[in-house]
């Protein structure tokens, strides 16, 4: 079964690109895209939209697999920054008056936000959180390695510093993409 991404993911997307870089960045990393993707990165993107996964996934490994790409920095700065533009001035004041335990626990609803494919789970551990996620592993189906590894911890990371964790740890600690059931991350609100 094909997955997908809500369109808010893919609009930030751009705004980050075309920040960072430039408009015309944005339109050449999408013209190297397939015609299928163009189509829907070059039409009417809605934030509430869903959209196929897969264009997702190619779109980041566009950026990531790039010549002289640092996938790792950029997915994280890419996720703090669409952490910043998701989570707006109102969410915000609301996750300052709540404890960055609950905003943990709400991971799963938060997932839900962005995809509609695959589970969470939150599990509250000795040091922190352990966080599991289950979802399939193909392009058109799930999200791929660079969601799991840099984009999902630098969005959690970002996220507790945004409720005021001065210094939060998010760790990709096991990956679907390496054989295992699901991911998981450790999560601690204190360095």
């Amino acid at each position: 079964m094909a997955g997908h991404v809500k369109g808010a993911v893919l609009r930030h997307a751009e705004a980050y690109v075309c920040a960072r870089r430039s408009n015309e960045a944005w339109s050449a990393l999408v013209d190297a895209l397939p015609e299928a993707d163009q189509k829907v990165l070059g039409g009417l993107v809605l934030d509430g939209a869903w959209y196929p996964i897969g264009t997702w996934n190619r779109l980041l490994a566009a950026l990531c697999e790039a010549p002289g790409a640092r996938p790792e920095q950029l997915l994280l700065d890419m996720a703090r920054f669409m952490a910043d533009r998701d989570l707006n001035v109102v969410f915000k004041v609301l996750l300052r008056m709540r404890s960055a335990a609950y905003i943990v626990k709400r991971t799963p609803l938060l997932w839900k936000r962005h995809y509609d494919v695959g589970e969470v789970e939150v599990a509250e551990a000795p040091d922190g959180f352990r966080v599991c996620l289950r979802a399939p592993t193909g392009i058109e189906e799930g999200p791929s390695r660079w969601v799991c590894n840099e984009g999902t911890v630098g969005w959690m990371t970002h996220a507790l510093e945004l409720v005021g964790v001065s210094q939060p740890k998010v760790a990709h600690v096991a990956c679907r993409f390496d054989g295992k059931p699901q991911c998981e991350y450790d999560v601690r609100l204190k360095g």
